[in-house]
């Protein structure tokens, strides 16, 4: 699932005031470069800490703080009776787009995908779809759900040889899914 990643941005013509798309390289002193399957995020509450950190990517910012609390804080809320595990997924919204800033650096606007998937921990539990949930799953009781997120991200890359930043991000979910309590 690895993958590199180029930034692109949509650059206007002086002359024409039309857009063209093409590759937008990050400052030559910076090693911007994206993870397998996260951002910020851990990949899994089950990977070592420091692999679900993101701090290989991103400096400590107050949004990369948040967006780490949030999924450590859904990934320890059923406790013993239940699992949660993200991971990346495919993204349909692979443009990103740049604004060179004044000091030679960068703010990126990218796009990622990842799934959540909660799971029962044994036989005799059930997980109840919640009001958000119910266009997918209705009331149906599941063993497990799978939820996918589309997530919208803003970074800064220094001109500097130094880490990107992450200064804000918005994810909302778009799907889903997962198989029925057994009757």
């Amino acid at each position: 699932m690895s993958s590199t990643w180029t930034a692109r941005s949509c650059r206007t013509s002086p002359s024409t005031g039309t857009g063209t798309r093409r590759p937008f390289p990050p400052p030559a002193t910076s090693s911007w470069q994206r993870t397998p399957t996260c951002y910020a995020q851990p990949c899994s509450t089950t990977s070592p800490p420091e692999a679900r950190t993101g701090t290989k990517v991103f400096a400590p910012t107050k949004a990369s703080k948040r967006q780490i609390e949030v999924h450590d804080k859904t990934g320890t809320r059923y406790g013993n009776q239940g699992t949660t595990v993200f991971a990346g997924a495919a993204n349909r919204y692979t443009d990103a787009y740049a604004l060179r800033t004044t000091d030679g650096g960068a703010l990126i606007l990218f796009s990622h995908t990842h799934t959540q998937t909660d799971a029962v921990a044994h036989s005799g539990l059930q997980i109840n779809p919640g009001k958000d949930d119910r266009a997918w799953l209705h009331d149906v009781p599941r063993t497990s759900i799978t939820y996918t997120f589309v997530c919208n991200d803003a970074a800064i890359v220094p001109a500097k040889a130094e880490q990107p930043r992450l200064i804000g991000y918005t994810c909302a979910r778009t799907d889903a899914s997962g198989p029925p309590v057994a009757s």
